[in-house]
């Protein structure tokens, strides 16, 4: 194995370990309230509604993405 490779695989463990025993094993310090902007329900469910149309529906954007590509490639 690479040693440089892992290096770095141990410094991301570390890393990202750091931040699971944080959550995990210390309170928070003061109560903090999390305010959500409606505009951003709705932009999540937009972004939802079109990952779940397009993931089990693709051909009409595989369809149109192909028309644009050959009217890019030949105008």
């Amino acid at each position: 194995m690479d040693p440089l490779a892992v290096l770095v695989a141990l410094v991301s463990v570390y890393y990202y370990l750091r931040v699971v025993v944080y959550m995990l094993m210390f309170e928070p310090e003061g109560k903090q309230e999390a305010r959500i902007h409606p505009a951003a329900g709705v932009v999540v469910t937009v972004c939802c509604w079109l990952t779940f149309r397009f993931g089990l529906f693709p051909t009409w954007l595989l369809e149109v993405s192909r028309q644009a590509v050959v009217l890019f490639l030949h105008p």
